[in-house]
């Protein structure tokens, strides 16, 4: 808008822009230097598309000769100041539009200068504090460089090469610069006509959990004039570490008295900014660390639990955190098992116990030390056992009521062979229902379940350390598993009836009452597969002559284990296999009319 009549007919141009419906104008007004006499500026008046270059005529300047003056706006407009992608931080894209002056072949701007701000209470310690105009009269000279240098560290400045050139901008005032900011000339570029522009600038700190260190920018456009050049508005941003450690690839866990167990780790090497490693801990073995299975967290390479889970194996990963937040993926898996002791009450005479836990002696004087009785279990009759397994039922016989302690590891589920009969079962560490144990094949029909108390109860859970009979139509397997296992197998089927379970043995391991098997009977040896010795159980109903052979898998008779008149009752024998080799055989007894055929199996 032009007002030829202004200041005497002087005359002016003034320049509006229109928001909203609403016009406002844009800086002052505009007065042309060297003119003659009375000049009419404003007559006429020419502004461009991009309203960045008005021309303004003075038809009467010079006594009429007439003149016309050229204004531009050549300032730069900062588009963004974004963090690097994908980078281990420390520096934002600073993207800008070009300046009106950056025209190729006549370009009135030959450089963008970029400018680094930073908010701060005071003059940050060493640094030197200049003034714009002597600033840039030092960037003019070529006493500064381009320089990434950060803070109090200077760049390549000959003449101040320990420090870093600062410009404080004053307070108040409508400059978009104005306000408590420290600024740094980081980098020129030189202009090239181009549409948009872009430099990656140093930030010198990252945006944390802890805070965002805001840096403030803004270009100059430049020309070959110090005092010639146009100053984008002010704009801001932070940069981000996006990248996360790598994962530690060596593991190592080992048990130790206390217990504790000690956790050892490859340090990561590759990574600068590692900031502490996360230890962390579960009792499964496919875990994900989360923040529940967090133990702990170390700038060190080795980690003490102390306090594990005992009876069982417990596993640990390490999560490397760099001192922005990243966390690697997890590191591979290591193991350590820890033992734990548990107490089991027992009652004074016959009790049926088993081994709920992974043991490492599974002799019954280390399990049961107190008992005053051998093990007994049932085979078709009761059979000796010195050495007992887990899942396996045995009558041991105590003086007075005690406690037994037991060390190993938590049994969590149990596959337990049963026959077509009576049974006596073991248990797994921790209390099951009885409606819980699953069956291969599926639906075996079982009779209901007894524990014994000074005489037989039916139970409706499976207790840790008991053992209990039940009787089955058919040879299969019962899995006993605790919450949170796997369960195999299907239902199984229980059906209440009059059958009731033989009584306890006596010490010698014949029926403790009067009566004597109804059958005939052959048991299966025990252990199976055994090395180097084994126990053969079986039932005669009457007196009668007894021969119990040993065969190879050829039919070639190997040993007579008993030959000889026997009275009736539960028997067992003991054969060992020291003198023959490791195979398949087969074990025959004859008595009277009854024979009876089973496979036993060494393995050296």
């Amino acid at each position: 808008m032009g007002g030829s009549s202004d200041d005497s007919y002087a005359g002016a141009a003034w320049v509006f822009t229109r928001s909203a419906g609403v016009w406002t104008q844009q800086g002052t007004k505009l007065v042309g230097t060297g003119a003659v006499g009375l000049v009419n500026q404003g007559f006429p008046v020419s502004l461009s598309g991009n309203g960045n270059t008005a021309i303004v005529g003075g038809n009467r300047d010079n006594s009429n000769a007439g003149a016309a003056w050229m204004y531009v706006n050549g300032q730069p407009r900062i588009a963004s100041a974004k963090d690097v992608p994908q980078d281990q931080g420390g520096d934002v894209f600073v993207n800008w539009n070009n300046s009106s002056g950056d025209v190729p072949q006549v370009a009135t701007v030959t450089s963008y200068w970029v400018w680094r701000g930073v908010r701060a209470s005071g003059p940050l310690e060493g640094a030197v504090v200049l003034n714009r105009n002597e600033y840039v009269q030092r960037i003019f000279e070529g006493q500064m460089t381009n320089s990434k240098g950060s803070f109090g560290q200077g760049g390549n400045t000959p003449a101040f090469s320990a420090q870093a050139l600062m410009t404080l901008v004053t307070r108040g005032g409508a400059s978009p610069l104005s306000g408590d900011i420290y600024w740094q000339y980081i980098t020129s570029l030189p202009s090239h006509g181009l549409q948009h522009y872009s430099y990656a600038s140093p930030t010198l700190a990252d945006s944390t959990a802890d805070g965002i260190p805001w840096r403030y920018f803004f270009i100059t456009a430049a020309t070959d004039a110090p005092d010639v050049y146009w100053d984008s508005p002010v704009d801001s941003g932070y940069s981000v570490d996006n990248l996360p450690p790598g994962a530690v690839t060596s593991i190592a866990a080992q048990a130790q008295a206390g217990p504790t167990v000690h956790v050892h780790w490859a340090r990561d090497v590759a990574d600068p900014d590692v900031g502490y490693y996360e230890l962390h801990r579960s009792t499964s073995s496919n875990f994900i660390p989360t923040s529940s299975t967090r133990i702990g967290r170390t700038s060190d390479t080795t980690g003490v639990d102390g306090s594990p889970v005992t009876g069982t194996v417990n596993y640990y990963r390490i999560v490397t955190v760099d001192i922005h937040g990243n966390k690697s993926a997890p590191s591979p898996r290591a193991s350590a098992a820890v033992s734990g002791t548990a107490q089991y009450t027992v009652a004074d005479n016959w009790n049926m116990v088993s081994v709920p836990l992974t043991v490492s002696d599974y002799h019954k004087t280390a399990l049961y030390p107190t008992g005053v009785s051998n093990a007994f279990a049932y085979q078709g009759g009761y059979v000796v056992q010195p050495t007992l397994a887990n899942g396996v039922g045995y009558w041991v016989k105590f003086n007075g009521n005690q406690s037994v302690s037991m060390t190993g590891f938590v049994r969590t589920m149990d596959s337990i062979g049963d026959v077509a009969g009576w049974n006596m079962i073991g248990s797994i560490s921790a209390a099951i229902s009885v409606s819980s144990i699953t069956t291969v094949p599926a639906g075996i029909v079982t009779s209901q379940f007894f524990g014994y108390n000074s005489g037989y109860q039916i139970a409706s859970t499976i207790d840790p350390g008991q053992a209990y009979w039940v009787k089955v139509n058919q040879a299969g397997k019962l899995y006993l598993a605790s919450s949170g296992a796997s369960p195999q197998g299907g239902p199984i089927n229980i059906v209440a009836g009059r059958d009731t379970p033989p009584p306890p043995p006596d010490q010698t391991g014949s029926a403790q009452w009067g009566s004597t098997p109804t059958e005939f009977a052959l048991g299966q040896n025990y252990p199976n597969p055994f090395n180097p010795s084994t126990t053969i159980s079986y039932s005669l109903p009457v007196d009668v002559h007894v021969v119990l052979k040993l065969f190879d898998a050829l039919g070639q008779e190997v040993m007579t284990i008993v030959d000889e008149t026997q009275s009736a009752g539960y028997k067992s024998v003991t054969i060992e296999g020291n003198a023959i080799p490791s195979g398949v055989y087969c074990y025959r007894i004859t008595a009277g009319a009854f024979i009876g055929v089973k496979k036993l199996l060494l393995i050296r």
